[in-house]
């Protein structure tokens, strides 16, 4: 679920939430359909990860529109332990710094508690 999906189930009717947190990743390697497209082209393609980071905006808006905070517990770009020729490259640390500075670029406002 996301932010905008607790959100609007009604998750906090009573006040107490203060924050919402998402981990985030770019692609997985759970499913089929998300291992398909976890590869290096993908991963060091800057479209695909412009189109990856501004897909939070609305969460994160979505969390300031409550007066919340919106926190990222976890961040990586392939979850389920990576991905064999993808992750273990140096195509990864291309993808990280991409990221990141789009984060402090597009996401400004959005706080990043760790790393998975």
């Amino acid at each position: 679920m996301t932010t905008i999906d607790v959100i609007n189930e009604g998750i906090d009717t009573t006040g107490v939430i203060k924050l919402f947190n998402q981990h985030m990743y770019q692609y997985s390697t759970c499913d089929p359909t998300r291992n398909s497209i976890a590869t290096l082209a993908h991963l060091v393609d800057h479209t695909n990860i412009t189109t990856y980071i501004d897909q939070w905006k609305p969460q994160i808006a979505a969390a300031r529109e409550r007066g919340e905070e919106f926190v990222v517990g976890e961040y990586n770009s392939v979850s389920c332990s990576g991905k064999e020729n993808v992750t273990n490259m140096f195509g990864q640390a291309l993808w990280l710094a991409d990221s990141e500075l789009l984060q402090v670029a597009r996401l400004s406002w959005c706080s990043f508690e760790g790393k998975g």
